[in-house]
């Protein structure tokens, strides 16, 4: 059971979004960002404000995915602390022969 655990824990850390996906996430931005725009709006200052709200959404959007795309790097990153404090628990829980 531990041993599986720490296999999925590792397998983790070396997965990451492929290149391919990538691109298709930042080409999909690019094209909803330039899509908006063709949307005819009266006054200039709103579609300003229109497009740089979808910027900032989809700007945000892309970071959360980079960010939880390496869950154990990064400021984000899982901390070591509870599996050091799991593993010290389980050695001294541990019955003496």
């Amino acid at each position: 059971m531990l041993i599986e655990a720490r296999r999925l824990r590792m397998d983790a850390m070396l997965t990451k979004l492929s290149p391919l996906l990538w691109i298709v996430i930042v080409a999909g931005a690019a094209i909803s960002l330039t899509s908006a725009f063709f949307f005819q709006v009266g006054d200039p200052t709103r579609h300003r404000i229109q497009v740089l709200l979808l910027a900032g959404l989809m700007g945000m959007v892309i970071t959360l995915i980079f960010a939880f795309d390496r869950p154990f790097h990064g400021d984000l990153a899982v901390d070591h602390g509870p599996y050091e404090f799991g593993k010290e628990q389980l050695l001294t829980d541990q019955p003496s022969r």
